[in-house]
């Protein structure tokens, strides 16, 4: 359905070119709610790894941060 009203709209702009035009996603999301998000999604990844609960979020950012750091060294993005 959404890509059927942006090819309808894309076409009333401009007929010639309504297909040249892509669709933006659209975040409905909070930055609050993308924080809490982030973090759980950290803490799961510290608990994952290190078979433990992190006894912070600190704790749990900061591996998180070192770990995708690591990750890019590995995949050669990254020149440690």
């Amino acid at each position: 359905m959404l890509e059927n009203v942006r090819r309808k709209l894309a076409n009333a702009i401009s007929p010639d070119k309504g297909t040249e035009y892509e669709v933006k996603a659209v975040s409905w999301e909070t930055d609050e709610q993308y924080q809490k998000r982030a973090i759980a999604s950290n803490h799961r990844l510290f608990k994952e790894h290190q078979g433990r609960e992190a006894k912070d979020d600190q704790e749990a950012i900061t591996y998180a941060k070192k770990w995708a750091d690591n990750l890019e060294v590995e995949r050669g993005l990254k020149h440690g």
